[in-house]
C-alpha cells in the first residue's frame, strides 16, 4: 500500500505541476518566446506521463523528453 501511495502522489505532483507551469505562463505574457515553448513543451509531458502511468509504467522516451525538456529550460533560465 505504500508504494501505491507513493505513486498516486507522484501522479498528482505532475498533473498539479503542469497546471501550475501553464497558469504562471498565461501570467506572464512577456515570457520570451523560446522559455514560454518549452514550458509548454514540458507541461505537455508531465500530462502525457501521468497518463501512462495511469495505463502501465511510463516509457522511458517520455522521461528522456522530459530530462532534455527541463535542461532546455534550465540553460535558458542562466
Amino acid at each position: 500500500t505504500a508504494q501505491l501511495a507513493v505513486a498516486v502522489n507522484m501522479r498528482q505532483v505532475y498533473v498539479v505541476g503542469s497546471a501550475h507551469l501553464l497558469t504562471t505562463l498565461a501570467e506572464e505574457p512577456a515570457s520570451p518566446q523560446d522559455l514560454a515553448t518549452a514550458t509548454r513543451k514540458i507541461a505537455g509531458l508531465f500530462q502525457v506521463l501521468t497518463l501512462e502511468g495511469l495505463a502501465s509504467d511510463p516509457t522511458s522516451s517520455i522521461s528522456n523528453l522530459i530530462n532534455e525538456t527541463g535542461a532546455t529550460i534550465e540553460s535558458l533560465c542562466k
